[in-house]
């Protein structure tokens, strides 16, 4: 379409954000960087003139945007279109094709009149950062054409003259867009406003933007932590170790580490959050918030693994063995007679070579949109009754008759996560007793975790009370002396240190406590923007950690009730795992090593 068709108040019109928050990067005044709000992320694009977008005549159309993601949050964004009816009905979302350097694109095809434009980041709380933007008729002649030689002479100038910033891009976008709608596409356009120096000079303002630092110094020093923090335990640490495989039974202190079986689709995730859904997608967009924050967290040696192949499950036993695990407790979904999640333990079940200590526990609470077992939201709910006890144990059984289930003082080993949700735990208890005595069963060994502040097991009829962290006596907030990113960061953050000390349930006279550890947290990943983050972790620290968890085993339980329980193998959505990643190898697997080496040694000696 030619470019005198369309009225000169849109043809190549830069078109202008509305509805965001402006920061004022430390230099010239007139520096100006859009970002998204957290609450609010879609940016509606405005003309200048009011109506100019319903006047557009009918043909085919480019919205170009130069975008800069703020940490890495823009995943795809699109272009909403609102044709008179808002923007979530048929056709009104256009995905936008990136060009490379942050350009991106989206052809508009305009055949009524358009209310209103809209770009959106995809994701909850993504930000992002908004150069120029504007929209020009499509060329019919194809891309390459140049503007002419008098334009490409002022860019020059404009370049020469002015020092690299954001108004300087917006002086050339100005430029381009008024002159070379004819000849050249949005992509051509889209190089010539943006050079190699006006980025940089851009990111460096949003980066000053928003650390709102004073020198060049605390500058320097922020950025060489946050560089520290994220190589975790690299180094002599980083590697598998070279020293022979520990053998956990060498060690009277058994650790078994919670396994999420999450990481394969199933149809309940497709309908409830998209086809082919696993936590790998919410792993995979997780961005860090302030500095030192250790997102996105990326999987080393087993990389990002679909739990339907056994072969994942055999060599994660593999390498749990070489490390001193001793086994491993499944997650165990069961919603009064439907099953979730269950094909990798069934899978384990069906499969001897898999030759891993194993037991189960409950996740006895609802599923909710928020992943937190709250009662908002809820996409499938739990219904506890006296038959449901029956039925769900009746089930449970073919577990409980493996060799490979872990007992303790001969009983199988049943834990639930929230029994302080059952209305009668302590009858469900005692019907779980009769039944197990019923098949033949030598008893069961009934324990829970102190998760939502639950602790007196003894009052239900169980025999042990699990320390399952992050759940621990309340500790302070560190937020104030992070420095975020996201000046909208709603969650909370805690030092790993102060977790680690407040850890231990105070016991209660005669009650069985199994101490627990974990090698970090950060929901992150599953609450974008608004979770809660225990900052600070490093190997050595958990190393401390399980120290203390094995020596309070030893001090407090006899042999063959002597277990340590790690929250997790893999809950990378929480970045509570043990598995390998690219930031830290080995080095958690290499704590846990060495703590039953030595623990083993020392009862060697002892003997």
């Amino acid at each position: 379409m030619p470019s005198k068709a369309v009225p000169s108040s849109i043809a190549g019109q830069i078109l202008h954000p509305s509805k965001l928050k402006q920061l004022r990067p430390v230099g010239a005044a007139s520096d100006r960087v859009y970002e998204s709000l957290s609450d609010d992320p879609h940016c509606r694009l405005e003309a200048a003139r009011r109506g100019a977008l319903a006047s557009l005549p009918r043909g085919a159309y480019q919205v170009a945007a130069i975008i800069l993601g703020i940490h890495g949050s823009v995943l795809g964004p699109e272009l909403h279109v609102d044709w008179g009816a808002g923007m979530g009905g048929p056709g009104t979302r256009i995905g936008m094709t990136e060009t490379g350097a942050g350009i991106f694109i989206a052809t508009l095809t305009i055949d009524r009149p358009v209310a209103g434009l809209r770009l959106d980041p995809t994701t909850r709380n993504g930000k992002f950062v908004l150069g120029p933007v504007w929209l020009q008729p499509a060329t019919r002649s194809g891309a390459g054409k140049r503007w002419p030689g008098w334009v490409g002479g002022l860019l020059r100038a404009i370049d020469r003259l002015l020092p690299p910033s954001i108004a300087r891009c917006r002086w050339k976008a100005s430029l381009l867009v008024r002159h070379a709608v004819r000849g050249a596409d949005a992509a051509d356009i889209a190089a010539g406003i943006l050079a190699d120096a006006d980025r940089q000079a851009i990111l460096s303002g949003l980066r000053r933007a928003f650390l709102k630092l004073a020198s060049a110094e605390d500058r320097a020093r922020l950025e060489a932590e946050q560089a520290r923090l994220a190589q975790g335990g690299r180094g002599a640490g980083w590697q598998d170790p070279t020293d022979a495989p520990i053998d956990s039974a060498a060690c009277s202190v058994k650790t078994v580490a919670f396994y999420l079986p999450q990481f394969h689709p199933i149809p309940e995730n497709d309908l409830w959050w998209g086809e082919g859904f696993t936590e790998w997608r919410n792993v995979k967009r997780a961005v860090p918030q302030f500095v030192g924050h250790r997102q996105p967290r990326r999987p080393a040696d087993l990389g990002y693994y679909d739990l339907r192949d056994t072969e994942v499950m055999r060599r994660q036993i593999e390498m749990a063995k070489a490390h001193g695990l001793h086994g491993f407790c499944f997650h165990h979904y069961w919603f009064h007679g439907k099953r979730l999640l269950e094909r990798p333990v069934d899978q384990l079940l069906a499969d001897p070579t898999l030759d891993t200590p194993f037991c189960l526990c409950w996740a006895n609470e609802n599923w909710t949109r928020r992943w937190d077992g709250a009662d908002h939201e809820i996409l499938i709910a739990q219904d506890h009754s006296p038959e449901d006890d029956l039925a769900f144990f009746r089930d449970l059984s073919r577990y409980l008759k493996d060799p490979r289930y872990i007992r303790i003082n001969g009983k199988p080993l049943v834990i639930v996560y929230r029994p302080g949700i059952l209305p009668e735990a302590a009858a469900t208890a005692a019907r779980w007793r009769a039944e197990a005595a019923r098949i033949g069963l030598p008893g069961l060994f009934l324990a829970a975790t102190n998760a939502f502040g639950f602790t007196d097991h003894r009052s239900i009829g169980f025999d042990a009370l699990i320390e399952f962290p992050p759940y621990t006596r309340p500790v302070p907030l560190i937020n104030e002396r992070l420095t975020f990113y996201n000046a909208d960061y709603a969650g909370v953050v805690h030092d790993y240190a102060d977790i680690m000390q407040a850890a231990a349930v105070e016991p209660a006279a005669g009650s069985f406590i199994i101490p627990g550890a974990m090698p970090g947290w950060d929901n992150e990943a599953r609450r974008p923007g608004r979770g809660k983050v225990i900052h600070g972790a490093t190997p050595e620290l958990f190393g401390r950690w399980l120290d203390a968890c094995f020596t309070r085993a030893r001090d407090t339980a006899p042999p063959g009730q002597r277990f340590v329980f790690i929250n997790a193998w893999n809950e990378w959505a929480e970045a509570a795992y043990l598995e390998p990643d690219q930031d830290s190898g080995f080095a958690y697997l290499n704590a846990l090593a060495r703590c039953v080496r030595r623990y083993a040694e020392i009862e060697g000696k002892d003997r």
